[in-house]
């Protein structure tokens, strides 16, 4: 359900969070030649905002959960490009015209687009932006725990309303200058009659989310999470709205411009219609995704719709009877993880399921319909480079015993309740694996699947893990990375000691395949090192920069960071002693999900909100 803060709650685990900062980078002496590499493998974004431009409507605006934040389309939704300069990463929320001018809401306050680049507004919080009603020349703002802000101007000056501090607005609604409802996100909804001077709550949607509030002609129309609801007095008395909608969340209302219809978009992912004032409603979904909540609605002319949802945008041109994607252009695969095969080819665990690229680097998805679920982890056994292991979000976990051909469901622990983001397989067993589980801790087989248990002994409750790794020469020798610090284990993962780096989030961890006491670990504040399994720490580079993956190449290390891209040092192959300074190795400004290296074709791979990109190495002598 995508709602309020729960909505960014559910939809981070598909995308980087949006929180850490970037740093100057220098120069790369010799440009990396990086690629997309991710032909194939479906593109989208959460779409949590549409707009028509007032005065071509073939122009038109997409408002994203995702690092781009805003795509235009200036062919009637054929093709979508990027518009988000100025909008620093921020994901949008609400758009709305005034006159010629469209404002955004974002994660991080609220925009006016100028001159193709899109300007805050300061005399607005940089706060979440849920909400944004035009009565032009009255403009009304709905914030995230800082009040509703009005323009009487079309958007020149404004003034913060009184009361409601400290609520989660999300929606509002002028009747008039005096008649104002709002909306909060668990707190029920509020109206003024003296323009927002003092407030009065319904009594009705206590402790409700009500993030969406509509007039159409006469009448009014409140959402909330059990129902959508009517009031035909200007929001005096409320009822219910029937006719075969009671059962539906409803994310989105639009007044069609052309009829009396009334447009809905549901968390069922269907597109309903009314046209007679909500009494009753036809269901229309053919050709819509049926596992995608539809989250906005915008009109281009007296047949054409668009509904934005979870997985991207669809298009009717026939008022809802039939649906086709206009996704080109929109979001990046949503990819979580990467690992090789055995013969080389490049798996990714994406929101989709689990993709296998072939000779040209396009593709296919593998595994039965099970697999058409989120898949967050891949691994493959260092014993037996045939066995693959994927872990799932609440689906379990599923295994491979011949090179990813095909897959067979294990782990029943896991299924409809748990998520595993990582699984790590023992280099010397290829029935020994570790899950580490969404918002918890660690499970363990030691026969390939069939039954786990939980080996998180000596961590704290509230530990998180980030991520895991079994020393390559000893495979009792565990390491960790939680969101408060760096542990370790000796016997293979039962027991657990706290090895340092606490108040920090370990996000990456690598061993020396030799030396097993030898590891470095990625922290939210720099990349560190040991020689002693983490006993002493010492702080090797990268100091404001959070790294979120290592990989080692012949005579280099290179890091992935957050929002930093992808950086190189040169190291001395036995000793590791080090021959150059970190230096800026390409994806600048990317955040970098995972970092693959082929040895054998020397090939790195990097994994990113927008997509895999791949290297040559064999090409190039940045490497």
């Amino acid at each position: 359900m995508l709602e309020s803060r729960a909505m960014k709650f559910l939809l981070a685990f598909l995308f980087v969070l949006l929180t850490a900062c970037v740093v100057a980078q220098t120069a790369t002496p010799v440009p990396p030649q990086w690629r997309r590499f991710d032909g194939g493998i479906p593109t989208h974004a959460a779409i949590l905002a549409l707009a028509v431009d007032p005065r071509d409507a073939r122009t038109l605006y997409a408002g994203a959960y995702d690092q781009t934040g805003l795509y235009i389309s200036t062919d009637q939704a054929r093709s979508w490009r990027a518009w988000s300069e100025g909008l620093e990463r921020s994901a949008v929320l609400a758009l709305q015209f005034v006159g010629n001018t469209l404002y955004a809401g974002t994660i991080a306050g609220f925009y006016r687009l100028k001159d193709a680049r899109w300007q805050r507004i300061e005399a607005i919080p940089p706060v979440a932006v849920y909400s944004i009603y035009n009565d032009a020349p009255d403009l009304y703002v709905a914030t995230d725990a800082r009040g509703i802000y009005h323009s009487a101007d079309a958007g020149k000056t404004w003034r913060r309303l009184n009361g409601l501090d400290g609520e989660i607005l999300t929606s509002i609604l002028a009747l008039d200058a005096q008649t104002l409802i709002a909306g909060t996100g668990g707190n029920g909804a509020f109206f003024s009659r003296d323009g927002g001077a003092t407030w009065r709550a319904y009594e009705s949607f206590r402790q409700e989310y009500v993030t969406s509030i509509l007039a159409y002609s006469h009448t009014l129309f409140l959402r909330t999470r059990a129902a959508l609801w009517r009031s035909r007095d200007d929001g005096i008395a409320w009822e219910i709205v029937r006719g075969g909608i009671e059962n539906e969340i409803v994310h989105a209302l639009l007044r069609d411009a052309f009829s009396p219809r009334l447009y809905a978009a549901t968390g069922s992912g269907s597109v309903f219609a009314s046209d007679v004032d909500g009494a009753a409603w036809q269901k229309f979904s053919n050709g819509l995704p049926s596992n995608a909540a539809a989250l906005s609605l915008a009109q281009l002319n007296a047949d054409t719709v668009l509904a934005g949802t979870q997985t991207g945008i669809w298009i009717t041109r026939d008022r809802g009877e039939s649906w086709q994607t206009a996704n080109a252009g929109i979001g990046a695969p949503p990819i979580h993880a990467l690992a090789l095969g055995a013969d080389g080819a490049l798996f990714a665990a994406t929101e989709d399921g689990l993709y296998r690229a072939d000779a040209s680097g396009n593709y296919v998805g593998v595994g039965n319909d099970a697999l058409r679920v989120p898949i967050l982890s891949i691994a493959r056994a260092p014993s037996d480079p045939h066995v693959m292991y994927a872990g799932s979000y609440r689906r379990g976990i599923f295994k491979s015993e011949d090179s990813g051909k095909t897959w067979r469901a294990v782990g029943g622990i896991f299924r409809g309740r748990l998520a595993a983001p990582g699984v790590a397989v023992s280099p010397h067993n290829e029935n020994h694996v570790f899950a580490r589980v969404l918002f918890e801790r660690i499970y363990k087989t030691d026969d390939g699947g069939d039954a786990w248990h939980a080996v998180w002994t000596g961590m704290p409750v509230e530990a998180e893990v980030e991520t895991l790794t079994i020393a390559p020469s000893d495979p009792r020798v565990v390491y960790a990375g939680t969101n408060d610090g760096f542990y370790a284990s000796a016997d293979g993962g039962e027991a657990w000691t706290p090895r340092g780096l606490e108040s920090r989030s370990v996000l990456a961890i690598w061993v020396d395949p030799r030396n097993a006491r030898r590891v470095w670990a990625g922290a939210t504040d720099g990349l560190y090192a040991s020689d002693d399994a983490g006993l002493i720490w010492n702080s090797i580079g990268m100091e404001v920069i959070t790294v979120t993956a290592i990989a080692r190449l012949e005579n280099s290390f290179v890091v992935g960071t957050k929002y930093n891209g992808v950086w190189l040092r040169r190291d001395d192959t036995k000793t590791l002693k080090v021959l150059s300074a970190w230096t800026p190795f390409g994806l600048p400004n990317e955040s970098i999900v995972s970092l693959v290296y082929d040895d054998a074709r020397v090939i790195l791979y990097a994994a990113t909100p927008r997509g895999i990109f791949k290297m040559n190495c064999a090409a190039t002598t940045s490497c």
